[in-house]
């Protein structure tokens, strides 16, 4: 026996959900209570759960919490084996005012599901005098505990820290998230990502740099500090901008003073895996970002600025500058450098009135550092087709961006592009091809159709499809076979309600596939069932046909049916007769094999006659 007790201890150990029973989540509360009274709100789980969110305590003070139990036994009857755990997680309120509360869910995840407890309701009544009494004499014996909770507040905090709060806009601001912490960390995530209005970001955070860790005092406590997020935004107008602050999830396990005041259960500490430490989750919020974004000056802003705001470089190329009439050309421009690279827009060109011009393809190139912020480049790739042969030029293209370095306006602009085209060829189209989209090639040069000399159909002046003849015909048939489709689905249905007739009609079928399986038998050599096969076939055609119930079939509603339906009175004697051959064979003593055969073919021919002879 104990060695069986120790392998379902192992079993327990390695198979947390060995013997429970399905997953139960209940909030327990102590009600009423008075105001200025201390209560605790329990939650039970019979599993071992994780992210464990409580529900909102607003109209209550939260003295402590959460906090964490844990029970677990195991039963041996008869063999028997039962394991039951129980996981308890506690809050200690105080009631501030009269009235009754409702109290929400609680949320934990098991295995991989979701539960939520009841709801509860705790009814807060007027305090008493002796009961305030007793809590001014208990205030100094709950100092202790005040204090050991005000520690928990400093175990960890989140600073929102940025490298400038008075950017213009456009121009990049580097936002790093710090977590200060004092106490080892099991579990964190981000449970709500910061938000700046009227801002674009970028994250610039990856897993390998949100490892470091280094060291800081703060108020004369040393901490660990972590940069767990860091983010690059540009602001899109001038003025006061607030940020909506990150909020953060962790747990974290702090020594637990009260085991060191009573006694624990090994099994306890065992299964909870605690060793004199609690585990204590908590949500941080950061401060959040305050930025007076200043407006680039008006002063000396170039007409083709468009919002570019750091350190850039311009460059322009084209493919080609002698072509023939509808031949493609490509006119690349690109931007690269340090800023708003994703906000730019593409520099206006004027070009000439005779070339098509199809709208640029763009690609973007971005890189994001925490050392070095946003760069990459922009490329602008436009596909332009001169139609008419000359000379044409194309003006120098200006691109102009705010210098953060000298706080002045560059306009940077590229050489002058004379493109000379020459005639195409009498009889020959061109293919226009753009190699930047690989799509959309046209054949041209037959772009003008000759006029159509051969004879065009006339009809009279003032006639007009709509109030012909034909114009209300093609209106009526849809309504005329919504008609006839409607009435037949009905018919149908209808037939398919009368079930006596569906009998009627799968009366010979039902037959056929009687004979068939007792043919099968016969072949067998089996005679009792291939004369319940027969008999079944024979009955069953006679009732399903003439709508007789089971019940009710004899010799002579039999007969008195085929003289209603007008059947020969030869034909009748030949059903009848099959019928008491069919039934002795089934019942008489005697050898029945012989004559399997001959009843078969007999049976198989007086219904298909009788079919014949009813239609």
């Amino acid at each position: 026996m104990r060695r069986l007790a120790v392998i379902v201890f192992l079993i327990s150990l390695f198979f947390p959900g060995f013997g429970q029973d399905d997953i139960n989540f209940e909030a327990k509360t102590k009600t009423p209570v008075r105001v200025g009274e201390r209560f605790r709100m329990t939650f039970n789980v019979n599993a071992e759960g994780e992210n464990f969110m409580p529900p909102d305590f607003d109209n209550f003070k939260v003295l402590s919490g959460p906090n964490r139990s844990s029970r677990s036994s195991i039963q041996i009857v008869n063999g028997n084996v039962s394991r039951s755990v129980n996981y308890e997680y506690y809050y200690t309120l105080e009631a501030t005012r009269e009235g009754t509360f409702e109290i929400g869910p609680a949320t934990i995840g098991v295995d991989g599901e979701t539960y939520k407890s009841n709801r509860t309701k705790v009814r807060v009544v007027p305090g008493d005098k002796q009961s305030s009494r007793s809590r001014q004499k208990s205030s100094s014996q709950s100092s202790g505990r005040q204090s050991s909770s005000s520690t928990e507040d400093e175990l960890a905090f989140l600073r929102a820290e940025v490298n400038k709060t008075k950017p213009y806009q456009g121009e990049e601001v580097i936002v790093t998230y710090k977590l200060y912490y004092r106490v080892d960390i099991a579990d964190y995530g981000i449970s709500q990502s910061p938000s700046y209005p009227g801002c674009w970001s970028q994250d610039l955070t990856n897993d390998s740099q949100r490892r470091g860790r280094t060291t800081e005092t703060v108020d004369g406590k040393r901490y660990y500090v972590s940069d767990i997020y860091k983010e690059a935004i540009f602001p899109q107008r001038s003025g006061k901008i607030e940020s909506k602050p990150m909020h953060f999830k962790m747990v974290a396990r702090v020594k637990d003073r009260s085991q060191s005041r009573r006694k624990r259960d090994p099994f306890e500490s065992f299964f909870d895996n605690q060793f004199g430490y609690k585990r204590v989750e908590k949500t941080l919020k950061s401060n959040p970002v305050n930025l007076d974004v200043k407006a680039l000056p008006e002063n000396n802003k170039p007409t083709s600025f468009s919002g570019a705001v750091g350190d850039f470089r311009f460059n322009t190329d084209i493919d080609k500058t002698d072509v023939k009439a509808n031949d493609a050309v490509n006119l690349t421009l690109k931007v690269k450098g340090d800023g708003n690279i994703k906000l730019i827009d593409p520099p206006e060109i004027d070009f000439p009135p005779d070339f098509e011009v199809y709208d640029p393809d763009v690609s973007i190139n971005v890189n994001a550092s925490t050392s070095s912020g946003v760069s990459g480049s922009k490329t602008f790739e436009y596909t332009i087709i001169p139609r008419i042969p000359g000379e044409f030029t194309i003006e120098p293209l200006k691109f102009s961006y705010y210098d953060l370095q000298s706080n002045r306006y560059v306009t940077k602009k590229s050489p002058v592009y004379t493109i000379n085209v020459s005639k195409t060829p009498t009889g020959q189209g061109n293919i226009a091809y753009n190699p930047s989209t690989q799509e959309e090639i046209q054949y041209l040069g037959k772009d003008i159709r000759f006029i159509y000399t051969k004879p065009y159909p006339l009809k009279k002046a003032g006639e007009y499809f709509y109030g012909s003849q034909r114009f209300y015909l093609l209106l009526i048939i849809p309504l005329v076979l919504f008609v006839v489709i409607v009435l037949l689905i009905r018919y149908n249905r209808k037939q398919r309600g009368n079930v006596a007739l569906q009998k009627e009609r799968k009366a010979t079928r039902i037959a056929r596939k009687h004979l068939k399986r007792s043919k099968k038998v016969m072949q067998e050599g089996n005679s009792g069932e291939f004369y319940e096969e027969l008999a079944d076939a024979v009955w069953g055609y006679i009732s399903d046909k003439f709508h007789i119930p089971l019940s009710d079939l004899s010799m002579d509603t039999v007969r008195e049916r085929l003289e209603q339906k007008n059947i020969s009175a030869e034909m009748i004697q030949q059903f009848i007769d099959t019928l008491e051959e069919c039934e002795y064979a089934r019942f008489a003593p005697g050898e029945k094999d012989n004559r399997m055969e001959q009843i078969y073919h007999k049976a198989y021919k007086v219904i298909i006659q009788t079919e014949k002879q009813l239609k």
